[in-house]
Order: C-alpha cells, then sequence, then structure tokens
C-alpha cells in the first residue's frame, strides 16, 4: 500500500498538482461508489440471513415445531379413523365368514363319519343275514 502511494505521488509530480488532485477524487469517488454499491448488493442476503436466525431462534423457543407436529399427528389419525373401522370391520366380517365355513365343514365331517359307521355296521349285518340265508338254505338242501 505504501508503495503504490510512492507511485501515485511520483505520478502527481509528473502530472502537475491539479490534474493529481482530480484523479485521486475521481479513484476516491470511485471507490466509495464501488463500497456502496457492493453494500447495497450484499444487503439482501445479509438481511435474509439474519432473519433466517431470528425465526429459526423464535421458532425453536415457542416450540413451533413439536405443536405443529402433534397437530399434524392428530389430524392425520383422525383422517385416518374411519379407514381403519372399515378395514376392522371388513376383517372381522371375514373371519367371521371363515369360523362359519369351518364349523359348516366340522359338521358335515362329523355327519360322514357317523354315516360312515351306521352304513359300516349296516354292511355288517348285511352280511351277517346274508351268511344267516345261506345257512338256511344250505340246511334246508340237506332236508
Amino acid at each position: 500500500m505504501a508503495s503504490n502511494m510512492l507511485t501515485l505521488l511520483r505520478l502527481s509530480s509528473t502530472m502537475g498538482a491539479s490534474t493529481a488532485r482530480r484523479l485521486m477524487v475521481a479513484t476516491a469517488a470511485l471507490i466509495g461508489v464501488g463500497s456502496v454499491f457492493y453494500m447495497v448488493s450484499d444487503m439482501d442476503a445479509t438481511v435474509r440471513r439474519k432473519l433466517s436466525a431470528r425465526v429459526s431462534l423464535m421458532l425453536g423457543e415457542e416450540g413451533f415445531v413439536a405443536h405443529h407436529a402433534e397437530r399434524l399427528t392428530t389430524e392425520t389419525s383422525r383422517a385416518i379413523r374411519p379407514f381403519v373401522w372399515h378395514l376392522q370391520h371388513n376383517f372381522q366380517r371375514m373371519v367371521e365368514a371363515e369360523e362359519h365355513k369351518r364349523a359348516d365343514h366340522l359338521r358335515r365331517r362329523r355327519t360322514a363319519q357317523d354315516s360312515q359307521i351306521y352304513f359300516d355296521e349296516l354292511r355288517i349285518r348285511a352280511q351277517d343275514l346274508a351268511n344267516a340265508v345261506r345257512l338256511v338254505s344250505s340246511d334246508s338242501s340237506m332236508c
């Protein structure tokens, strides 16, 4: 920086005082305008950053996230509840229908087993009667 100043002073001695002064004023004005332009252009980002930090801090202090998470959970549960009830009701009806089918199947199976026992006993009695008839017919042929 000092060497730049010395270079400027040497230049001013060769150019003349009034030209050097105008050059310095123009340079200072250009630096000032550039600084103002930079501050104005950076102001938007700075303001957004500061506002974002403030809003985050305020929302964290007030429990905003926890409150709205609880509210969303409650609303979602309230919205889903009828569908869950309908699903449970349909499932219960399906279970009852399957229980009725199973009971009907067990009843038919018991009836079939009872019928099987009856017909087995009937077959045995028919065979006994057939044997008795054969014995009678063979006894009568001997006489």
